[in-house]
């Protein structure tokens, strides 16, 4: 207890930090800033790109369940290159329009990472291309195959 004692009494006699204390302290808080906003930013950004591939791939999964569904309906469903999700639609032999909206809660997902900028298109290859083949469906988002192979 006598040592606190003398620490306050001490502390009241030089009147708190001193100058080169306060100025040692922001140094250091500086540089652990310096060192942690980029690793922060880049983790922001790879979460971003994690939820578009994800976002790609439940829009595959409910481009490829349309398909499938017109199929058991007697459509073969076409999707040309650079078609937006929404757009892809088929009509059943009861007049009833049916479009992939119907497969989400809500809107359509965009990107939101900067390496997918703009919004995702969709594709049913009519021949194989690549890694995919013929009757696979590939979304793509700016100029970039998104599912099923994301571009690295």
């Amino acid at each position: 207890m006598q040592k606190f004692n003398g620490l306050k009494k001490q502390m009241k006699k030089n009147g708190g930090f001193s100058l080169v204390e306060l100025i040692i302290v922001i140094a250091i808080l500086a540089v652990i800033a310096a060192i942690a906003v980029p690793n922060v930013l880049g983790a922001l950004e790879k979460s971003k790109i994690t939820r578009d591939i994800s976002n790609a791939a439940t829009i595959g999964h409910a481009v490829e369940e349309l398909a499938a569904d017109a199929a058991v309906d007697g459509v073969i469903l076409t999707v040309g290159a650079g078609t937006a999700p929404d757009a892809v639609t088929y009509t059943d032999g009861a007049g009833t329009a049916h479009t992939i909206v119907d497969k989400f809660n809500g809107p359509i997902p965009t990107p939101s990472s900067d390496r997918y900028q703009g919004a995702f298109t969709v594709e049913i290859l009519t021949a194989a291309s690549g890694d995919n083949p013929e009757g696979s469906v590939v979304v793509t988002a700016n100029s970039l195959e998104v599912y099923p192979n994301p571009a690295q």
